[in-house]
């Protein structure tokens, strides 16, 4: 684990002068700290969204935020996306049209890609460039391994029974304390991945939280009559201003696993995912979904589809 300075250091990297970290004491990625925004005061949040969102945490920045994202123009995503990635890219092919479409950007290694002018912003680059990084490091004895699954997920998160040596494609057996056994790649694991029902009640209270934090209202578990299996189904999320309903997808919508009831429960759940989906858009409603696999980046995702919407509601009124 990391110490107090050294998240210290990779804050200050991350977000400048913006923060005060005084009152902080580093205990795991999870864990909460105190910060003091010098805009907008003290506040708690986690160190592993404070380093993967722009506004740190603070509920105040993420209103100051989502009104700049409104007015956002081709310029400043670029200058937004250079001062996150510096001179690593390209965007002479940038078309900018908001934060949810899709943007070319040139990487000088691999060429061009395309991804979320959100996803970029909030930090992501060229899957490939990713890829080789951990190539170097694919083939780790046990004890490699669990000093570097400890960056990212703490050192007494969880237990492991390995082999002797593993590489990025082997499952391997995890416990959680919580939940039990689950499997796992390695190279899920290392990026952040973790027990899958840990995943989905963290992934919902963080949506929870940036809602809150904008002080929009919302519905949890909000059911429509006619969106229906044998009974109404329902949304992990609903914003009625909006007409905004938000999913956030855990491990068991995209792979079947015994831990999750197998092959039948997946089926089930891949039709209960596309029930809800042909409902939204038959009923003029925006479906967002939040793979587990986007946890860093669940504040950015729902921020762009509030702007989104808002921008809709907006020419539809």
């Amino acid at each position: 684990m990391i110490s107090t300075e050294e998240f210290k250091q990779k804050a200050i990297a991350k977000h400048e002068a913006r923060f005060n970290y005084d009152s902080c004491r580093y205990r795991g990625s999870t864990k909460p700290i105190r910060i003091t925004c010098r805009d907008h005061g003290v506040f708690c949040t986690t160190p592993k969204s404070h380093l993967h969102t722009q506004s740190g945490g603070c509920s105040q920045c993420l209103k100051v935020i989502l009104k700049a994202t409104l007015k956002m123009t081709r310029e400043e995503f670029i200058s937004r996306a250079v001062a996150i990635h510096g001179d690593q890219y390209d965007y002479t092919l940038v078309n900018y049209r908001g934060t949810r479409s899709k943007v070319k950007i040139f990487c000088p290694k691999h060429g061009g890609f395309m991804m979320t002018a959100a996803r970029h912003i909030a930090g992501r680059g060229c899957e490939r460039c990713c890829f080789e990084r951990f190539q170097r490091e694919r083939r780790l004895s046990f004890w490699e391994f669990v000093e570097a699954v400890a960056n990212t997920h703490g050192p007494y998160r969880y237990d492991y029974q390995l082999e002797n040596h593993i590489n990025q494609y082997s499952k391997i057996k995890i416990i959680c304390p919580s939940h039990g056994e689950f499997l796992q790649s390695v190279a899920n694991h290392m990026r952040g991945h973790g027990c899958p029902t840990c995943s989905e009640s963290e992934g919902e209270r963080r949506v929870r939280e940036a809602l809150m934090a904008l002080s929009i209202g919302f519905l949890e578990q909000h059911r429509f009559a006619n969106c229906k299996s044998k009974r109404a189904l329902p949304f992990d999320f609903y914003v009625p201003e909006h007409k905004l309903a938000i999913e956030f997808d855990g491990q068991q919508h995209y792979e079947a696993s015994n831990y999750w009831g197998g092959e039948a429960k997946f089926e089930q759940t891949k039709r209960h995912d596309q029930i809800k989906s042909r409902f939204t858009r038959e009923n003029a409603l925006t479906l967002l979904r939040i793979p587990y696999w986007e946890m860093d980046s669940v504040e950015d995702l729902v921020l762009d589809a509030l702007v989104t919407t808002s921008n809709h509601t907006k020419k539809v009124s």
